[in-house]
């Protein structure tokens, strides 16, 4: 039998997920400063992430291909959440029809250079039916945008409310609108390097996960 490593300390694994629960309710800027990129934070995170990959050696030792996967999941998953917390970028950008945009600006008032250009074609509010005496509320946001570079077309898509345009690792989502400048649409961006991993970790832990219900279901028969 291969003795194993335990997982993580169970002290550094509360601490790490309170952290990141505390991390949500935070601004963006603060949660960064005081939590992701604390050496606190990324000490305890190296210390998990030493305990994961020993338990994955040891299995792998031990062809235990099964468990493995379910510890490498884990680790994609956790690397993915920390490598975001540390590069994701966040902004937001207004643009009148017509207008294009080479960049955003983020919270701290910087502006992020994109490398690729967006230009707004058109931009529409659909309204719900109109109840006497109530105020009108908005059913849609229709933001109709070309994505550009150097003069040439590579994209063009619209965004709506929970239908994004993703580009050159960024996702556009549609934000709002200025009520006081008609035609004008205002976009949140985000930049995520670190979601790939989070999803390629959620795909490894679901393999292993189906192979040992596998496993189990072939014992129960």
């Amino acid at each position: 039998m291969v003795k194993r490593l335990p997982l993580i300390k169970v002290p550094i694994f509360f601490i790490i997920i309170f952290s990141l629960i505390a991390a949500s309710f935070l601004p963006s800027e603060p949660a960064r400063k005081y939590i992701y990129q604390a050496i606190w934070f990324k000490g305890l995170w190296f210390i998990a992430a030493i305990g994961i990959i020993l338990n994955i050696v040891s299995l792998l030792k031990g062809k235990d291909f099964r468990l493995a996967a379910i510890y490498l999941g884990f680790f994609l998953v956790l690397s993915g959440g920390f490598l975001s917390s540390l590069l994701e970028k966040e902004g937001f950008v207004e643009m009148k029809k017509g207008e294009t945009a080479n960049g955003f600006w983020m919270e701290d008032k910087l502006f992020q250079p994109l490398d690729f250009s967006l230009s707004l074609r058109d931009f529409s509010v659909e309204y719900y039916p109109e109840i006497k005496g109530k105020a009108r509320f908005v059913k849609s946001y229709k933001s109709q945008v070309t994505v550009r570079r150097a003069g040439d077309i590579l994209k063009e898509g619209v965004i709506e409310v929970n239908k994004p345009l993703s580009f050159g690792g960024f996702n556009f989502y549609q934000y709002g609108h200025d009520v006081d400048l008609p035609g004008q649409t205002i976009l949140q961006v985000v930049g995520d390097p670190g979601l790939p991993c989070v999803y390629s970790g959620y795909f490894v832990l679901l393999a292993g996960m189906l192979i040992s219900f596998r496993r189990i279901w072939k014992t129960i028969l």
